[in-house]
């Protein structure tokens, strides 16, 4: 399975490392099964992977109990291409070849493209969030 989060610009979210956190928090808290140790591979993207925010946001897992073990494994820069690409592979075939007019018709897109991708909605069109971006950086911030 891979979730692919749809963000309307409506939603007004950043790309920063408080939006990428948020989203990892979702899926773990949403699609998760309750793993105790947790294995994630992630590209060399410092911006958004390797930071404090989201080491903070691991260790925080761990000290609430959330995980027992987190192991975090970064690509070879320049060697980028690992399973999940297929599926956005998938993903660009099926949207280039379809009139996409509105945020449903690319849910609707991408959740057809392969049986493995799902979307769910970070926002709606008229600006309501469904997946909050929290403010991660100003909590470890005042933490320390």
């Amino acid at each position: 399975m891979q979730v692919n989060y749809l963000i309307d610009e409506a939603c007004a979210t950043s790309k920063g490392a408080n939006a990428v956190v948020s989203y990892h928090h979702h899926f773990l808290e949403y699609y998760g099964l309750g793993e105790k140790k947790l294995i994630l591979h992630a590209d060399n993207c410092s911006g958004q992977n390797k930071n404090n925010i989201m080491i903070g946001y691991l260790l925080w897992r761990c000290a609430t109990g959330r995980n027992e073990e987190i192991e975090m494994n970064f690509l070879i820069a320049g060697h980028t291409k690992f399973p999940c690409n297929l599926h956005f592979g998938y993903l660009k075939k099926k949207t280039r070849r379809t009139k996409l007019s509105s945020l449903g018709d690319i849910e609707q897109a991408v959740n057809t493209s392969a049986k493995g991708n799902m979307c769910p909605l970070v926002g709606k069109q008229d600006g309501t969030v469904v997946v909050p971006v929290y403010d991660w950086q100003t909590s470890w911030k005042s933490k320390r």
